[in-house]
């Protein structure tokens, strides 16, 4: 890993000038890219490259040898002279050949002529991709702006060149919910900040980037893993953190960045931060993930969410999405229900053995509800044809049921990959219209989705 110089040179030398450093130190030079090495650099650089025309290096090469203030004298690469697309091209090309994987990147704008330092700022962001290098610094001396003094601004446009970075993070959290990149470009920032390269003013530091950095890998985790519980806390805290930074952090020019894509940020966490939690929750994220195509992650929490739905019918709402053990054991309860449908429905049309189904096991769980607790201890005695007829018999059910149906089977073929099946009988694309159709119909059901006969369930007593 090297520190590498870049910068390109106009036909025409520069007259010794002086530079006003953003840390108020003035350097007299001809060199503008000397100010960029001991801005960005202060303990010195590897390597350098100055990109030069014909016409450039005629005016500059002998300069740049015997005049140049630094130890490491400059590199002289040949460019072409802008004359067509395909120069530019070149350009580009060039660039990226003067930077090595790992690389630590210097660029200096000021004496670059007509297209050169856009192609230049676009080669190491492309660089900073490919060849995993980074951006130190962006610089450019205002050469024709000077104060009273005679002094002209040396402008540190790094977070300016650095936009890109951060829309395309931004980008990736709003489309997938990854929020690594921007933790990474966070983290970078705090390192820029405090590792004395820019020589930045103590009060301009960022101070408060640490805990928003871990909100957005605990988001992104959440997501992953399909916790809609865990992403809305991080979700909130995510909110509060990116407030906190921005407020605190606002002399920081390193995150202004951030300032601008603020309300973008904000915008991906916010449906989980308004939905309340249970079944409302899931709702959200069920959303989110499909208007992201997360297809995977979406069909295997609609399949879990519809024996949520269960068992809000069977009267235990006050238990789920919490952190009650016995919401766990009724969800697991209600799921085993809905996966013996298609059985009992058989058994009813003379297709299966009544003794094929059978009763889950009794689970015994705790609760700080007692009354919930001593219902479900109640209705798990029911024998399981008698569970299953108070909520598949009744006609309001049957496009629901059969939803779930349709849902468990293809979460099933999805959840193991494909194998054990002829790899053209589902393809990708036939799961993901499937999947759209899944939803469809999902939106269009009536709520609530469930309707059990409790009142059947309760006449018939205590079983023993």
């Amino acid at each position: 890993m090297a520190r590498v110089l870049i910068f390109a040179k106009g036909g025409k030398a520069l007259d010794p000038a002086r530079y006003r450093t953003p840390d108020d130190r003035v350097v007299e030079t001809r060199f503008p890219e000397h100010v960029a090495r001991q801005w960005f650099a202060p303990e010195g650089i590897d390597r350098a490259f100055a990109l030069l025309t014909e016409k450039a290096e005629a005016a500059w090469a002998e300069l740049l040898q015997s005049g140049w203030p630094d130890e490491v004298k400059p590199e002289p690469v040949r460019i072409p002279d802008t004359a067509s697309e395909q120069d530019l091209w070149t350009i580009f090309q060039t660039i990226g050949d003067c930077v090595s994987p790992g690389d630590e990147v210097i660029l200096d704008i000021t004496n670059g002529f007509r297209s050169i330092p856009l192609v230049a700022i676009l080669a190491v962001s492309y660089i900073r991709v490919v060849k995993r290098a980074r951006l130190m610094g962006l610089g450019y001396g205002a050469f024709e702006v000077k104060d009273a003094a005679g002094v002209s601004p040396y402008q540190d446009l790094t977070a300016m060149a650095r936009l890109l970075d951060w829309t395309s993070a931004v980008e990736a959290f709003d489309t997938h919910g990854y929020g690594k990149s921007l933790s990474s470009l966070i983290a970078e920032v705090k390192h820029q900040a405090f590792s004395g390269a820019g020589n930045m003013p103590r009060d301009e530091r960022p101070k408060h980037l640490d805990k928003l950095a871990t909100q957005l890998e605990n988001f992104t985790l959440a997501i992953e893993t399909l916790r809609h519980q865990h992403a809305a806390t991080a979700a909130e805290e995510l909110d509060a953190a990116l407030l906190q930074a921005l407020a605190h952090d606002v002399d920081s020019r390193l995150i202004r960045p951030m300032r601008l894509l603020e309300p973008r940020i904000r915008e991906v966490a916010r449906p989980f931060i308004s939905a309340s939690p249970g079944v409302t929750l899931q709702t959200a994220m069920l959303d989110w993930l499909f208007e992201r195509q997360m297809w995977a992650p979406y069909l295997s929490l609609l399949h879990e969410h519809l024996a949520e739905h269960l068992a809000e019918a069977f009267g235990f709402e006050s238990v789920l999405g919490g952190h009650d053990v016995l919401g766990r054991e009724v969800h697991l309860w209600c799921d085993q229900l809905l996966g013996a449908v298609k059985t009992y429905q058989d058994i009813a049309k003379g297709k299966a053995d009544p003794g094929k189904i059978r009763a889950p096991g009794l689970r015994g769980t705790r609760s700080d509800d007692a009354e919930l607790l001593e219902k479900f201890d109640r209705y798990q005695r029911f024998e399981m044809m008698t569970l299953l007829g108070s909520f598949v018999d009744v006609p309001a059910n049957q496009d629901v049921l059969k939803l779930s149906e349709q849902i468990r089977s293809t979460r099933n073929s999805l959840m193991h990959g494909g194998l054990g099946l002829d790899p053209g009988a589902v393809t990708a694309n036939k799961l993901r219209h499937k999947i759209e159709g899944y939803h469809a119909a999902y939106k269009a059901l009536p709520r609530p989705l469930f309707h059990v006969d409790l009142a059947r369930l309760e006449g018939l007593g205590v079983p023993d």
